[in-house]
């Protein structure tokens, strides 16, 4: 609803000031207050839009139809907070599209959902476009783009590529590929060592949940090229520690946090130790050391260690 209309659907007069308000059945000037919720109803513009906008005005504590205390606004001052929101501009439709001139209009947002594009990759490609502000379906003005030049803009990134279902992953000649942030939560393993991995292996174009396009591998290859991963070994606790015949154990990483010992004093010290193969915290298959021994191994800088503290 622009100035205008909000005028003559509630008989507002305007003083020298530039305030607005009404005169009751006595004829005596009467100010309007109301809750945001009402504003919001009243001015065809988003409760969250209207509070940032009167963070500055001092409410006035009334009483709401169910007799609860509320803040409520001026009417006059929070049009004239809000005066940019109340300008005659064009409304998107339910799809949040906007035709001005026989041409198509959409924001960001709406033309990633359109186009099956990221935001970033549309915000990178149409720099160079003329925006026009037009107002969002919750009323919020925001710049929107014409359509068809979007599109050629995006041509690139328009190829006709799967799209990821719910849990990531495309569905291709009966194989299942998914991207590495997938594949990670799929197989239990970090996306360091998976990148490491499928080097070898042959991506293909996908669209992720986002609708970005991204690399996917296929997941019974990633498996193959991660499969001593994927041994059935010992994980790692919190702390990084492995109980194994109720003897902990821990990778050099984690020793040199338990110990206090830098991992290249550790190094030369364990190398007469028997390693057994666990999974660290992070997924990855590593070597890890009896504490018990590597504490007899170390025995010499725990004692200065001590000495120092």
């Amino acid at each position: 609803m622009n100035f205008d209309e909000l005028i003559k659907k509630y008989n507002l007069l305007q003083d020298e000031e530039g305030n607005y308000y009404r005169l009751d059945k006595n004829g005596k000037k009467q100010e309007l207050y109301a809750p945001v919720r009402v504003l919001a109803k009243i001015l065809g513009i988003s409760t969250k839009t209207i509070k940032q906008r009167i963070k500055f005005l001092n409410p006035v504590k009334t009483k709401d139809r169910g007799y609860r205390v509320v803040n409520t606004y001026s009417m006059s001052e929070t049009m004239k907070a809000c005066a940019d929101f109340l300008d005659n501009l064009p409304v998107a439709d339910k799809s949040g599209i906007v035709v001005i001139n026989n041409k198509k209009y959409a924001p960001i947002n709406v033309l990633t959902k359109m186009l099956g594009i990221s935001n970033n990759a549309i915000k990178q490609r149409i720099k160079t476009l003329q925006p026009v502000t037009i107002k969002a379906g919750n009323f919020q003005l925001v710049n929107a783009y014409e359509l068809t030049e979007a599109k050629k803009l995006c041509a690139d990134l328009l190829q006709d590529v799967p799209v990821a279902d719910k849990s990531g992953i495309v569905v291709i000649n009966n194989k299942k590929y998914a991207p590495i942030s997938v594949l990670a939560k799929i197989l239990g393993i970090s996306e360091p060592s998976i990148k490491q991995r499928v080097k070898s292996l042959q991506p293909i174009k996908t669209k992720d949940r986002g609708y970005r396009v991204v690399n996917a591998y296929s997941i019974a290859e990633t498996k193959k090229v991660c499969n001593d991963l994927l041994d059935n070994l010992p994980v790692a606790d919190k702390s990084g520690i492995v109980v194994i015949n109720n003897n902990n154990y821990a990778s050099i990483n984690s020793l040199a946090k338990i110990l206090g010992i830098s991992r290249d004093s550790i190094k030369p010290r364990v190398k007469s130790l028997q390693p057994v193969k666990i999974k660290s915290k992070t997924g990855q298959a590593v070597n890890a050391y009896s504490i018990f021994e590597t504490e007899k191994a170390c025995a010499d800088l725990l004692a200065k260690k001590k000495q120092q503290n």
